[in-house]
This record gives structure tokens, C-alpha cells and sequence, in this order.
């Protein structure tokens, strides 16, 4: 595993930083695979990773993250065959497919079976999945149609 701060675009050499990389990565675009790490820039991407991500767009995939900023987005985990793990706190927060979720942003979505907390001003749930919201809205797929949408507080066990 290697170690360090890396510095830059995330241009040619971005290939050898990205298997197994352990420390800091800085720059405007930072792209991480298999790596244990926080990366600080405006768009940051990480795969099957141990992540922290500050930016204006984060993106994570099959990786436990910890992500702040505008955009926050987890991945899908099937490749790894668990749940993935994830702390969002941004103006939009969303996950997609088997995540473990806490949401606290103006809009927070968690998709298909998924497990999330949510606080903000609109949550939204996918049909399946165990949910706990609290917010101006929030919205939950699934269960009778009178039960869809409410005020500030919402939960489902699917």
C-alpha cells in the first residue's frame, strides 16, 4: 500500500496512485480505487474503498464513505456483496442500491433496499428498505398510498 499526499490533476500518472493508496489526495478531479483515504477537491471518485471526500461532487462506489459537500452520491455494493456504509452531509445527498445511510442535507434520497436515516428539508425512500426520516417532507415508495407522503416525520420497515 503505498503512502502520501499526492498533489495535482488527476491526469497519466493518476494509474499508479490508485491500487492501494493510503493518505491524502488534492486536486480538482481525484480518482481512488482500492484505496483507504480523503480526498479533497471538486469532483472526487472513489471504487471499493475506505473514504473521506470533501468537493462540490462526491462520488463513491461499493465503499464505506464519510462525504461533505454539494453533491454527495454512494454506489451500489453488490460487487462486494454487503452493505456499504455512508455519511452524507451536503445540499443533496443520494444513494443508490444496498447502502447503509445517514442523510442530513436539504434533499436526501436512499434507493432500493436501502437502510438510511435522513434529516432534511425532503427525504425520499426506495420501495424496499428499512427507513427513518425526519424533514419537511418525506416521501417513501411502496406501503398504501395514504401513507406516501407525510410531514415531518417518516418510516418504513420493508
Amino acid at each position: 500500500m503505498k503512502n502520501g499526499i499526492r498533489f495535482g490533476f488527476d491526469g497519466d500518472d493518476s494509474r499508479k496512485w490508485q491500487d492501494g493508496y493510503k493518505g491524502v489526495s488534492i486536486g480538482p478531479t481525484n480518482s481512488l480505487h482500492a484505496s483507504k483515504a480523503v480526498e479533497l477537491g471538486a469532483v472526487n471518485y472513489a471504487e471499493r474503498s475506505d473514504i473521506g471526500q470533501i468537493g462540490l461532487y462526491n462520488q463513491a462506489a461499493g465503499s464505506d464513505s464519510v462525504q461533505c459537500g454539494l453533491w454527495n452520491h454512494s454506489e451500489d455494493a453488490k460487487a462486494t456483496h454487503d452493505k456499504a456504509r455512508s455519511l452524507q452531509v451536503g445540499v443533496m445527498n443520494t444513494a443508490a442500491d444496498r447502502q447503509r445511510n445517514i442523510q442530513i442535507g436539504a434533499y436526501n434520497g436512499a434507493y432500493e433496499n436501502s437502510d438510511a436515516i435522513q434529516i432534511g428539508l425532503v427525504c425520499s425512500a426506495g420501495e424496499k428498505g428499512r427507513v427513518f426520516q425526519l424533514g419537511v417532507l418525506t416521501i417513501r415508495n411502496g406501503g398504501p398510498w395514504y401513507s406516501r407522503i407525510t410531514p415531518v416525520v417518516g418510516w418504513k420497515r420493508h
